[in-house]
This record gives C-alpha cells, structure tokens and sequence, in this order.
C-alpha cells in the first residue's frame, strides 16, 4: 500500500542510497515534492515534501509533511513584500505553489 502513495513515490525516485548527514554534506536536494493530490473529499487539495535517507542500522525511513494548498493561497494573499510587490511560493524546482498575492 504504501509504495502507491504519491509521496512515497517521489521520496524514493530521489533517493540516493544516502544517509541523511551523508545527502546533507553532499549538498543533495533531500527533499521531493508530489503534484497535488486529494486525499480525501473532506481534506483541501494538497502537496506532500518527502525525504527518504538511511537511518544507521540501514533501513529506509520517508519522512512527509502534508501542505494544504488552501493554506498556502491564505499566506500568499495576506503577505504584502511591498506596496506593488507580489508573493510567490515555489519549490526547489520553480513548481508554483500558491497564487501572487494582489
């Protein structure tokens, strides 16, 4: 079941077999973001960020965070960076997460 899950996916198409100070002190791109998913009718659409790394006896460990897009559409809408300024959320990757504030 859980290698179905989208961000189970993406965790383990960018790991490289690393442990976590291993990535971090090779300047790897640790995490992976999802494309937006609804995980269920009563939830927000959403993204997941996903690192996979090797704890010390050797397994796998995935770490996710769930971002609600309706939270991101609210940061971006109430930030002002300057009076004519506008705010985007992008991944690592220039995925835009969330609408220019106005």
């Amino acid at each position: 079941m859980l290698g179905k899950r989208p961000w189970y996916k993406v965790a383990m198409a960018a790991f490289r077999d690393q442990t976590l100070p291993e990535a971090q002190a090779a300047a790897s791109s640790l995490v992976a973001w999802t494309r937006c998913t609804r995980f269920s009718p009563r939830r927000p659409p959403s993204i997941s960020a996903a690192v996979a790394a090797r704890d010390p006896s050797g397994e796998i460990l995935i770490v996710t965070y769930d971002l609600p897009l309706d939270e991101v559409a609210k940061f971006t809408t109430t930030v002002r960076p300057s009076p004519r300024g506008l705010m985007f959320v992008l991944t690592d990757d220039g995925r835009l997460l969330g609408p220019a504030s106005r």
